[in-house]
């Protein structure tokens, strides 16, 4: 009979590098201690000053799954071990409590620690002793061994706790399945941390210093727009108030040299001192009658005003521009006459024609791509050419993952930015690929809203993002196809990725404004989309107002307060057989519902967007962990590639050269399979086809 689980913890050295304390990638960290606690009550222990850190033999053998808290940190540690290897390849899976207590509350309870789950379920906390040698800056070393291995016995104990109350719970909460399946996804996440971004260094210098000058140059043509102010002012183009007052009208405020008067008005100067001949009291000049100087003048000194050193003072003076067109109202700032300048402000306004704003966006974007992905940026966490990125697996309220430190999931596009041309393939020779689902967010919205148009419309492959391209071209929808996704035409294929704003802000729960702000339509146009589309997908609508009705059912008070107001906490579960919930928090309401007497209300924007994200991020999630296990299975297809990245709703693989024959159709294969997948997990009918378009090249910009 097989052990069905056992509990792991290691204790390692704790140098901190990369943006990462205990860096497992760091040559100069290293396990201590190792801790197994088998289900059936068999525990290993080492310690690095006795014996091997690492214990000798197959430690996983029979075991059915491995359990922990915030396993990811370990298993890193672990992660090319023959040992493990193998249990993965014989179908071994992991249970990781914080991962699985994140979607128990909704994905309110964020990086849960072994502490706080402890005194959720009445276990034990952890001993401070150890925690005052880390806080002391002591490294795990230099702990007292059986000290050490006493808290690992602490910690052992404590986990296996956990993850019996939380498995309990999961049960209840009919989530068993779904935490299962993103049990898979952890994997396949870390596996994505082990491998990295590999780097071009040379490519990535000439692309920076490219981007250096591109940014002069822009500065320079703004030079043209620079307005002609009085002496003594400067106009500063990082002065969110100055260039608010250049397209907006308004005062440009600044410092000048003013000469100082008295009470009377007349200047004021500094004092001299010079000499002047002494009078008497009837204003004659007095002479010496005795001495030496006998019949010459006497004199005093006195102070007078130095003429040549006026008195100046430094004084605040506005000089008014007029202005190049008209803010929205929603742009003011807490300072009166002054408006918002950020991103989305000047991407409106350059959409509107406004020449100063098109080279303003210019030059915010390339900002933008030098300080995130460069020198000061991405490249600091480059570890002899591979970027080690961290994927945040419970730090959403969607439970869609981040990344951080860097980002890895904000560089930008291809069409839009040279930072992707940096990220190559760790194979010599070898070629890079990103394969994406088609429209997910449309495909999810479809399913979750039960919507028949909709439905129909995915299934029979229509590219929503050419069909509204085409609607605001006034083009047909064939040619923008043909264009945009066959021919790759730079234009059509660069309009084709700003029209998904449409989708995606539609998706998000965005208003006409901002969608128009994001996608460059016009208010009217958006509008008109927004009418056209809820004729033609009314159940979508439908969904929305069941989703408020659920939250606002299931709602309960938090204990916190707004305006005196009680605050309330509501959540719904999914339509698509996950058992998922989305929770929401109230919060203060917009000025419009005050005016209505609503002090405190649940956003409409997260109750539209959450669940089409979430569910969208569930179905990233098991074809991750799908793809994943095909790479288990073949040894990273024979060790011809290797997962890299998961951005959104697509997968980053590194492949050797010709290896995208064979590695390509497999991960099409898996991702394509979400019905059979969800028919076997769940037990539901997915009503909807998930497509996937793959694209390779010689690096991570120049994809075909």
């Amino acid at each position: 009979m097989g052990i069905k689980y056992v509990v792991l913890d290691l204790e390692t050295s704790t140098k901190e590098s990369y943006g990462r304390i205990a860096n497992p990638f760091d040559k100069d960290n290293y396990i201590v201690s190792m801790g197994l606690k088998y289900s059936n009550g068999r525990r290993i222990k080492t310690h690095i000053s006795q014996e091997e850190a690492i214990p000798e033999g197959d430690w996983l053998k029979g075991v059915g799954a491995i359990v922990g808290i915030n396993l990811k940190f370990d298993l890193l540690y672990l992660w090319r071990h023959p040992v493990l290897v193998n249990f993965f390849k014989r179908g071994g899976r992991i249970y990781d409590c914080q991962y699985a207590r994140y979607f128990i509350t909704a994905q309110q309870e964020k990086y849960a620690s072994m502490d706080s789950m402890a005194n959720i379920y009445g276990l034990p906390l952890k001993p401070d002793k150890i925690k005052e040698y880390w806080k002391n800056g002591i490294d795990t070393i230099d702990i007292p061994k059986q000290e050490l291995l006493d808290y690992l016995d602490h910690d052992l104990d404590t986990t296996e706790g956990i993850f019996k109350c939380v498995a309990k719970e999961a049960h209840e909460l009919g989530m068993t399945a779904m935490i299962r399946e993103r049990m898979d996804s952890l994997c396949g996440n870390i596996e994505m941390e082990f491998n990295g971004l590999k780097v071009d260094l040379e490519v990535a210098e000439r692309n920076e210093s490219k981007l250096r000058k591109e940014i002069e140059g822009l500065y320079r043509e703004l030079e043209q727009y620079t307005p002609q102010l009085p002496e003594g002012a400067e106009f500063n183009w990082s002065s969110g108030r100055q260039l608010s007052a250049l397209l907006f009208g308004g005062p440009i405020k600044y410092r000048t040299r003013e000469p100082k008067v008295d009470m009377d008005g007349k200047p004021e100067y500094y004092k001299k001192t010079v000499e002047v001949p002494a009078l008497d009291p009837h204003g004659n000049e007095v002479r010496y009658k005795t001495g030496d100087k006998k019949g010459q003048l006497k004199t005093k000194k006195v102070k007078i005003n130095d003429l040549d050193r006026p008195k100046y003072k430094i004084a605040q003076t506005e000089y008014p521009l007029k202005g190049l067109t008209k803010p929205r109202k929603e742009w003011e700032l807490k300072e009166p006459g002054f408006y918002k300048t950020g991103e989305d402000v000047i991407k409106e306004l350059s959409a509107r024609g406004i020449e100063v704003a098109k080279i303003l966006a210019k030059l915010k974007k390339k900002e933008k791509d030098l300080s995130a992905f460069y020198s000061s940026g991405m490249l600091r966490y480059a570890q002899d050419g591979v970027i080690h990125h961290t994927l945040n697996n419970v730090q959403t309220d969607t439970g869609r993952l981040s990344s951080s430190k860097p980002n890895a999931q904000q560089i930008p596009r291809g069409n839009t930015s040279d930072v992707r041309e940096m990220f190559v393939s760790h194979f010599e020779g070898g070629e890079v690929a990103e394969v994406d689902f088609s429209s997910l967010e449309v495909v999810i919205q479809a399913w979750i809203s039960k919507d028949k148009n909709m439905i129909q419309n995915v299934n029979d492959g229509v590219d929503f993002h050419s069909l509204r391209l085409a609607a605001k071209l006034g083009e047909d929808y064939d040619d923008v196809v043909r264009k945009a996704k066959k021919e790759k035409d730079p234009y059509y294929d660069l309009e084709r990725t700003k029209a998904k704003g449409f989708s995606f802000q539609r998706a998000y729960g965005a208003g006409a404004k901002a969608i128009a702000a994001s996608t460059g339509m016009s208010i009217e146009e958006v509008e008109a989309f927004i009418e056209a589309e809820n004729r033609m997908y009314p159940n979508v609508e439908k969904y929305n107002a069941w989703v408020a009705r659920q939250v606002d059912k299931n709602a309960v008070e938090t204990g916190t307060y707004i305006n005196g107001v009680p605050v309330k906490f509501g959540w719904h579960k999914a339509t698509t057989g996950t058992n998922a919930r989305y929770g929401f928090t109230q919060q203060e309401a917009p000025d419009f519902m005050k005016d209505r007497g609503v002090e405190v209300s649940f956003s409409p924007t997260q109750m539209k967007n959450y669940s089409i994200q979430g569910e969208a991020g569930g179905v990233v999630s098991t074809a991750v962990g799908m793809v994943w296990r095909k790479f288990v299975e073949t040894g990273n297809f024979n060790n011809t590639a290797l997962l890299m990245n998961t951005v959104h709703d697509c997968i980053w693989i590194s492949l050797a050269k010709g290896a995208k024959e064979y590695v390509i159709p497999e991960v099409e294969k898996a991702m394509t399979a979400i019905p059979e997948r969800y028919k076997e997990v769940y037990g539901v009918d997915v009503p909807v086809i998930f497509r996937v378009e793959s694209e390779v090249g010689p690096n991570m910009k120049d994809l075909h």
